[in-house]
């Protein structure tokens, strides 16, 4: 028999969106129209702006007739991207949190199908939202980019499935290798990539939050995966939370510098044979077949 999923009050703030920002008033305003469109209104969104000077404040005002939307403001020190986040998760008035990113088009059921994953049972959980057309730092093709409507979300997600290039790079380097049950996998905190997943508020606090002391592009999200991990929250995939990147530049140009930097102080951190793979692996979706195969053939002691 089927299970049914959770039927939301529409009084009730089930879920908070989170979006942090900075300067990409632009590509916020399709994302917000695009949230604007779900299919539940047991929602709100929380915009952290962290220090724009683009009239984001005033593009996302334009949307309170449409949205429950919130705008928090925070002066511009440096890419503080865990201090927005962070900010969202104490201002927010939902059990589950949401994270998207400027840019990612959030596909009607996507706010849904998080928050059913959550209240379909007590176990406490991780939800990794599919993400198509994110590549990371791999172009996109020419055919690829033009089946992105950026009015239609469902649409796209529809047609990009058509390109190879058009899934979430995660169907690549893990998913298709290692599988999608994130519940077996020895580091499924890898795939925790915050512009598309949920986590419980309460879990959040639980943990401490994001890190603020993560400056420039990269891994502030997978520390906090990894510790929710370490915490007992079990992580699982859903590709029915589905969204769609639009292409663009990163905020921090130099991502490959701040990655490493900020790998080095996940070891500084932790001290363990999780962060010395980190940090001399390249790609961080490798961690998770090292640790498979030092389980399978443990190190020898000396």
């Amino acid at each position: 028999m089927k299970r049914q999923e959770p039927v939301l009050e529409s009084t009730e703030v089930a879920a908070s969106v989170i979006i942090p920002t900075y300067n990409r008033a632009d590509l916020l305003r399709r994302t917000l129209g695009a949230l604007s469109c779900q299919r539940d209104a047991a929602f709100e969104v929380i915009v952290v702006d962290d220090g724009s000077s683009d009239g984001t404040r005033e593009m996302v005002a334009a949307f309170a007739s449409r949205l429950p939307v919130r705008y928090f403001f925070q002066e511009d020190l440096g890419f503080r991207a865990a201090a927005a986040r962070n900010l969202g998760i104490r201002e927010a008035r939902g059990d589950v949190c949401v994270f998207l990113d400027s840019g990612v088009l959030p596909t009607t059921g996507l706010v849904h199908h998080h928050v059913a994953l959550h209240r379909a049972g007590p176990e406490r959980l991780a939800v990794v939202g599919y993400t198509w057309a994110y590549r990371a730092s791999l172009p996109l093709g020419p055919e690829t980019v033009a089946a992105i409507d950026p009015e239609d979300a469902d649409g796209s997600a529809a047609c990009l499935a058509a390109f190879p290039d058009g899934r979430d790079v995660r169907d690549d380097f893990f998913y298709s290798a290692q599988g999608e049950d994130l519940g077996v996998q020895p580091a499924p905190w890898v795939t925790f990539w915050a512009c598309n997943v949920s986590v419980r508020r309460e879990d959040l606090f639980l943990v401490g939050l994001f890190d603020e002391a993560y400056r420039g592009w990269g891994f502030e999200d997978l520390d906090l995966g990894y510790r929710l991990f370490r915490s007992g929250v079990r992580f699982r995939l859903s590709r029915q939370a589905a969204a769609v990147h639009l292409p663009h530049q990163r905020a921090d140009d130099d991502g490959q510098r701040s990655d490493h930097e900020n790998k080095l102080y996940f070891h500084s951190k932790f001290r363990n044979h999780v962060s010395e793979l980190a940090l001399s692996t390249p790609y961080n979706l490798q961690i998770n077949a090292l640790l498979k195969e030092r389980q399978v053939n443990p190190p020898v002691a000396p």
